[in-house]
């Protein structure tokens, strides 16, 4: 009987990846929990994106598997979750017996993703290995299970970012769960952030309109000086995380909690 693989093309022209991808077999499709075609996409743009370091650290025999357990751990995610987990490495004679773990996540793309985990990386005193991350368009039912991935964005499909660090420095079982619900907790408020990043600017644009309404008078010069400070916050010269509203209530100036951001 004729055996399936799956054998994508990249761009690297190297016989080594070519083999690599020649392993894949249909009990490694089937551990994935994605079509043949996608597991093709995810596998080819794995090894493309991973780092010098990562790959140094590659076990040819195990990463196959690894794979597939990666691209499985994507099949399933609802609306706006923030899936993190990190696993045991074992079987890896470049890396400590003890201690070494893989963080995997996968989100909706945005800004600041890796960054945040690398700040929680550092603060939490580990060190990186290795990583690879990459983002490609899923199309997901209600329940958020991965039906197919597209080689670009589409109506149906949304680009997810998904991502693979190598760990250690690990010093025992609850060093380990501070840092995943560090790393969870950060990720929540940088996408937060980027989620209300639009309202934001609309809302301090909103400002600069009602301010050269009220630019009138005596206090002309005072509302055009705040707008030219705003302006110039809004040329990318600031990153803005909130927006705080105030209202002015005779002499009582009063925090607007509904508007928030």
């Amino acid at each position: 009987m004729k055996t399936e693989t799956v054998a994508a093309k990249t761009d690297t022209g190297s016989k080594t990846w070519e083999k690599w991808l020649s392993k894949f077999t249909p009990n490694h499709i089937t551990k994935s929990g994605l079509r043949k075609e996608d597991l093709e996409e995810f596998a080819r743009l794995f090894f493309q994106r991973a780092n010098d370091r990562y790959t140094r650290r590659i076990v040819e025999s195990l990463e196959v598997d690894v794979v597939c357990e990666f691209a499985n751990f994507a099949t399933l995610r609802k609306e706006n979750e923030i899936k993190v987990r990190i696993l045991e490495i074992k079987d890896n004679p470049d890396l400590p017996s003890e201690g070494a773990v893989a963080l995997e996540t996968c989100m909706a793309d945005q800004r600041f993703i890796i960054d945040t985990i690398k700040l929680s990386i550092n603060e939490m005193g580990l060190k990186q290995e290795g990583s690879v991350h990459f983002s490609l368009p899923f199309q997901r039912d209600k329940s958020g299970k991965l039906l197919s991935i597209a080689k670009k964005e589409d109506n149906d499909h949304r680009l997810e970012s998904v991502s693979r660090f190598l760990l250690t420095g690990f010093q025992d079982e609850q060093h380990k769960e501070k840092f995943l619900e560090h790393v969870r907790k950060h990720l929540g408020i940088a996408a937060a952030t980027v989620r209300d990043y639009q309202q934001i600017l609309k809302g301090l644009r909103d400002t600069i309109t009602s301010y050269n309404s009220l630019a009138k008078g005596l206090n002309a010069a005072q509302f055009k000086e705040a707008n030219e400070v705003i302006e110039w916050l809004l040329d990318n010269n600031f990153i803005f995380v909130s927006l705080l509203n105030f209202s002015a209530e005779g002499k009582e100036t009063v925090f607007q909690k509904n508007k928030t951001l």
